[in-house]
């Protein structure tokens, strides 16, 4: 693929791609995990690009010469002939059928058709994309990640169903999990430069920035995984790119307190500059993290921000441990009954409410009830219950 279309693919610019993209060469070697490479005070995994093309693309290209030199092979029939014309409409109705056919309604191998069996079997678990679904295929990712690193077959037969699977919603639950969830096998899936390679080069190739950010949530929130990975996060959010793979790539970066030292400036300007609320959360959460009075300084504002999602953001991430005196007045929990009072947004409430179950100050029961009484969103009000039956359990106090 050419640098411009590549660019046109994710939407940034060939300086960006020529700076933090020489990754998306397919390689077919394995390199040390990124793990190693830190532990023993490496830093950052460094980039590196082989330009070794993939078994699986020489593989079809090798297929289709075939049928190509086959093709070419066979005796012209007589047009003048009626048996002639009738094989002659008979193949091109089975060209036509072969063109349609899916790669996996082909015979397979066993190792090829238990790879299906466990996609399959992740995708009906996956149900609906709710918590539940996400859930379910963190717990189950395990068999998958076996039969990926089993051998050429089935390696191959998961790249196609990926490249085949038009729910992009699915697709980001299954590479959300793949690193992270499993057991013995996930070792395994994190030293596999050559799936990495092929997630990346899947990437770079979607038209579809949904698929663009499930391809690259394989490499978001595992710290070895976005650590190898990192200066790409950081030109991404720098970018302006599609908001899909901006959300991805700014959440990763505030996911790696490893690398928050470095990163912090990026998301700093996320804060500032991002029009999109999801960014600046995930910016918020991430500078909470870092150890500089440049950041310090942004969450403090955040907290007193006019706009309560920043506001919610704040008292959720590592911050809203320890609010600042300057922001309470030196009295946490008189500060967290006093927000609830004047909260307006249910998400800021449930951010409160976290915090009062947690740690509940003198007269948190009593605001409860009262804050209960006068909600009039249901979803809230059973928070609110919820939180007076933890705090009452917590104190030995028999639930009403």
């Amino acid at each position: 693929m050419s640098v411009k279309a590549i660019a046109a693919a994710v939407g940034i610019s060939g300086a960006i791609l020529l700076g933090g993209f020489a990754m998306i060469h397919r390689s077919s070697g394995v390199a040390p995990d990124a793990t190693q490479s830190r532990n023993a005070g490496d830093g950052v995994a460094a980039r590196g690009a082989p330009a070794v093309s993939s078994g699986l693309s020489a593989r079809a290209g090798d297929a289709r010469r075939a049928a190509e030199l086959e093709k070419a092979a066979k005796p012209a029939p007589d047009s003048s002939s009626p048996d002639a014309a009738k094989g002659e409409d008979a193949e091109n109705s089975g060209d036509a059928a072969m063109a349609q056919a899916s790669p996996t309604d082909s015979p397979v191998g066993p190792d090829a058709l238990a790879v299906r069996e466990a996609f399959q079997l992740l995708k009906s678990q996956y149900g609906e994309g709710d918590r539940k679904g996400w859930r379910a295929i963190g717990e189950s990712i395990g068999k998958l990640q076996q039969l990926i690193l089993s051998g050429p077959e089935g390696f191959d037969e998961f790249l196609a169903l990926l490249d085949e699977e038009p729910d992009a919603g699915f697709l980001e639950a299954l590479l959300h999990n793949l690193p992270l969830g499993g057991g013995e096998h996930r070792q395994g899936i994190l030293d596999s430069q050559e799936l990495h390679e092929e997630i990346l080069a899947r990437f770079a190739e979607s038209q579809d920035p949904t698929k663009q950010a499930a391809f690259l949530r394989f490499f978001a929130y595992n710290r070895s995984l976005s650590a190898s990975r990192m200066d790409d996060f950081l030109q991404l959010a720098r970018s302006g790119a599609e908001l899909p793979v901006r959300r991805i790539a700014v959440d990763a970066i505030a996911s790696n307190r490893d690398l928050i030292a470095d990163t912090w400036q990026v998301l700093a300007n996320t804060l500032e500059h991002d029009a999109d609320p999801e960014c600046r959360d995930s910016a918020v959460y991430g500078l909470a993290t870092a150890d500089t009075d440049g950041a310090r300084n942004l969450v403090n504002a955040a907290f007193t921000s006019p706009d309560e999602r920043l506001r919610a953001a704040a008292l959720g991430s590592a911050a809203g441990d320890r609010i600042p005196a300057e922001v309470t007045g030196g009295d946490a929990g008189q500060y967290l009954l006093q927000q609830l009072q004047e909260a307006r947004t249910p998400r800021y409430k449930m951010a409160i409410l976290k915090r009062l179950v947690a740690k509940p100050p003198e007269g948190a029961v009593d605001e409860l009830r009262r804050a209960m009484a006068e909600e009039s969103d249901m979803g809230v009000r059973k928070s609110y219950r919820q939180a007076l039956e933890a705090i009452e359990e917590s104190r030995g106090v028999p639930s009403k």
